[in-house]
């Protein structure tokens, strides 16, 4: 063979080695492009997830709760390591541009809060809310990012920046064959943003009452002269919700689920001319309202019902209260695990019979020869405790429980307060200057467990659990009285199980702001003055009025359960 023959050869080995790198290089292309969209697929998908999940937590006052859910959701579904309660609240809480912060409001127009939080080499970031030059109303796709405007000014796609949430996940690009070419395999970002839209479903819904009791006629009832007034707040209208439908045998042909006879009124305000007052009841039933009652969205000048009236297809229920307060009783979740129970807890201690290990155990029933103050975890053995003539003061966060009934009686009930006597005028509510938070629990389960029949309850930080029913029954009876500020009986102020009473008579002053929960037992209030409910939102069985009081309720937007969900939009 010559020698040109062989140089041949040679080449033909070069060309071949070439072509085999060149091939290897393009499997690796092909393979490594692969993964790249696996990869990015699962974090798009985890971004998403976080998003729309997270936006449904959003409300008027704070974005702790949506920044939390997000981040959950966002590791949950990447499958990586899992952050630390701590490190998501810490993170929420120190997110820039002020926090997202409990009470800490969104400014429209303000600049976006990031929080950020790193497991391994895994980066998620949590934006709120989201300027309509926000990067993050571009697009992430393989090999782009164009451009997608956003329909600003509050547009019916994209909403305002406050109602947006986004969520950013940065990773690292594995490639299998990323070393060939280069010593590094690089990082990715993909991200995505959801709005909170209310018109997907009920928005955040704040209800000043909540009757549950599942089947009655007349569950909410004016009477023939009563007035219940319910208030709009600043973020939405009067809601006054029935879960009955009406199918009661006892319900007669002349009543309804709400009941307002001759003069009586149900009123609930309007927020603006497009969002009236809702009056609304559960299922489909003619028995809504008392049937040849007047009925009006605010035209007519006399009207037994305001608002607009209708059927709800879902029952309140009590769940939500229940998992906020009182998860013992609900069934395993593992996406939010019962890990408090103060309602539960309290429970357990007002059954108790005698003192349990750590709390004093004294001898006395009543104050009346002498102030008793109480400053450590305290069991009163007593089956009536009298707070008459002189003062019961709780100090330090102090945990009292009240075997039998603790009956007020022209004395002072003071917890985590300074003095016994509010500042002359005081309107505002009760704050504890030490910080503390303190529990009364009435064992007893008579119709009069707690019975204030004049005299002042004066209470800051104050959760007060009673197995029986409640009074308040004097003209002469004062309440100033605030609820936890924070803990698991954040907002709080009553929970019974009593199928007993709930009673307000004669026009008492009632000045406080939280939830009320007595749901099984009927709220019933009398007399001819105003019974002023306002900040309380209250859970009751059933409510009535007699004679003619004028009852007014509002929620307080802070201390209250939401009871609806906003809905939820992938915008990008």
């Amino acid at each position: 063979m010559s020698l040109a023959r062989r140089d041949e050869r040679g080449g033909v080995i070069v060309l071949m080695a070439l072509g085999m790198v060149a091939l290897t290089l393009m499997v690796a292309v092909v393979v490594d492009s692969a993964s790249t969209r696996s990869i990015r697929r699962r974090a798009r998908a985890a971004a998403d997830a976080s998003a729309t999940a997270g936006v449904l937590d959003l409300t008027a006052a704070s974005a702790v709760d949506a920044c939390a859910t997000a981040f959950a959701y966002a590791f949950t579904n990447l499958g990586v390591d899992q952050p630390s309660h701590g490190n998501i609240q810490s993170a929420c809480s120190s997110a820039t541009n002020g926090g997202m912060t409990a009470g800490a409001a969104c400014t429209s127009g303000g600049p976006a809060r990031v929080a950020t939080v790193e497991v391994g080499d895994t980066t998620v970031q949590v934006t709120n809310p989201v300027p309509d030059t926000s990067p993050l109303l571009r697009a992430t796709v393989v090999g782009g990012g164009y451009d997608q405007a956003a329909d600003a000014g509050g547009g019916s796609i994209d909403g305002v920046d406050c109602q947006r949430l986004g969520v950013e996940i940065t990773q690292p690009q594995s490639l299998i064959f990323g070393g060939v070419a280069s010593s590094s395999n690089g990082r990715f970002s993909v991200h995505s943003v959801a709005r909170y839209q209310p018109g997907l479903r009920k928005s955040n819904i704040l209800p000043a009452l909540i009757a549950l009791e599942p089947t009655a006629c007349k569950a909410v009832d004016a009477g023939s002269n009563g007035e219940i007034h319910v208030e709009s707040t600043a973020t939405g209208p009067g809601v006054l919700y029935s879960d009955s439908n009406g199918t009661s045998p006892a319900c007669s042909a002349s009543e309804g689920i709400f009941h307002a006879g001759n003069s009586a009124t149900i009123h609930a305000d309007k927020l603006s001319a497009t969002v009236p007052g809702e009056l609304a009841w559960y299922s489909a039933t003619s028995r809504g309202s008392t049937p040849g009652r007047t009925t009006d969205e605010y035209g007519a000048a006399a009207a037994n019902f305001w608002g607009r009236l209708y059927a709800r297809d879902t029952r309140v229920g009590r769940t939500r209260a229940d998992t906020t307060y009182n998860c013992g009783v609900m069934p395993v979740d593992p996406l939010t695990p019962c890990t408090s129970d103060p309602v539960g807890e309290a429970d357990v201690l007002a059954r108790r019979t005698t003192a349990p290990p750590g709390y004093a155990a004294p001898s006395t029933c009543s104050t009346s020869g002498a102030v008793v103050t109480i400053s450590v975890n305290t069991f009163l053995n007593c089956d009536t405790f009298e707070v008459k003539n002189n003062p019961l003061v709780v100090t330090g966060g102090a945990t009292v429980i009240f075997r039998g009934r603790l009956k007020l009686a022209g004395g002072t009930l003071a917890v985590n307060v300074a003095s016994t006597t509010p500042p002359a005028g005081a309107s505002a509510l009760p704050i504890s200057a030490a910080d503390v938070q303190s529990r009364l629990i009435v064992g007893s389960t008579a119709v009069d467990a707690v019975d204030m029949n004049g005299g002042l309850v004066y209470m800051a930080e104050t959760f007060l659990y009673s197995r029986g029913g409640f009074g308040l029954q004097s003209t002469s009876s004062k309440v100033l009285w605030s609820p936890a500020s924070k803990g698991s009986a954040k907002s709080l102020l009553y929970w019974s199980e009593s199928p007993n009473d709930f009673t307000f008579q004669g026009g008492p002053t009632f000045k406080a702001a939280g939830v009320v929960f007595h749901g099984k037992g009927p709220l019933k209030l009398g007399g001819n003055a105003t019974i002023d409910l306002t900040e309380v939102q209250l859970w009751v069985k059933t409510v009535s009025l007699t004679g003619g009081p004028r009852v007014r309720l509002r929620p307080d937007p802070n201390n209250s359960i939401n009871v609806g969900r906003a809905g939820s939009a992938l915008i990008r």
